[in-house]
C-alpha cells in the first residue's frame, strides 16, 4: 500500500485515537491490558493526557487512523536504556497488507534515534500469534513467559515477554 502515512499523534487526535482504541478493546480484548468498560468512561482530558504521556505513532490511510503503536522510555538511571512498546492495534480491515510492518519499522527507527536506548521490550498475549510473528520478523526474541497475566471474561491468559537488542 503506497498511501500509508505514519506519524506521531498529538492531543488534537484524541477522538480518532479514542475511537480506534475502543474499537480494538471491543473487537480484540485479548490484545490489551485495559478494558472497554473502563476506557469508554474516560473524559476528553484523560484521552489527551494519555497521548501526551506516551509516544503514540499512528498509521493513516487516506487520512484515517487505522493503527497505533505506543511506547515510552524508562526514566530510571539503571533502566533508561530500555524502551517499552505497548498498546499495539491495527484495524482488522488493514491486516495482512503490510501496514503493521511499515508501522513497526517506523517505530523502531524513531526509538533508535534515542542513542541511549539499547533494548526494546514488550509483552504480548500468547493467543496473539500474528503479533508474535510480526515481532519475530523484526528480530524480537522471546525471553520469558508471564503465567495468568491477564484476566478477561472469567478466564486467565498468559503473555510472553519479548525483547529486541539494538
Amino acid at each position: 500500500m503506497d498511501n500509508i502515512v505514519c506519524g506521531r499523534l498529538t492531543s488534537s487526535s484524541w477522538k480518532e485515537y479514542k475511537n480506534l482504541r475502543l474499537e480494538g478493546l471491543q473487537k480484540d480484548p485479548l490484545a490489551f491490558g485495559g478494558s472497554y468498560e473502563s476506557e469508554v468512561k474516560k473524559s476528553e482530558n484523560e484521552w489527551k493526557e494519555s497521548i501526551e504521556k506516551s509516544h503514540i505513532i499512528g498509521s493513516f490511510i487516506d487520512q484515517k487512523l487505522v493503527g497505533v503503536i505506543c511506547f515510552y522510555f524508562n526514566k530510571g538511571t539503571k533502566t533508561n536504556h530500555i524502551c517499552n512498546i505497548f498498546g499495539v492495534y491495527l484495524n482488522s480491515d488493514f491486516r495482512n497488507k503490510g501496514v503493521s510492518s511499515i508501522l513497526m519499522d517506523k517505530v523502531i527507527l524513531l526509538i533508535k534515534e534515542y542513542k541511549i536506548t539499547k533494548k526494546i521490550k514488550l509483552t504480548v498475549n500468547t493467543k496473539q500469534t500474528s503479533a508474535i510473528e510480526l515481532y519475530k520478523k523484526f528480530g524480537f526474541k522471546t525471553v520469558g513467559k508471564l503465567i495468568n497475566e491477564l484476566y478477561i471474561n472469567e478466564k486467565y491468559y498468559d503473555e510472553v515477554i519479548m525483547e529486541l537488542q539494538i
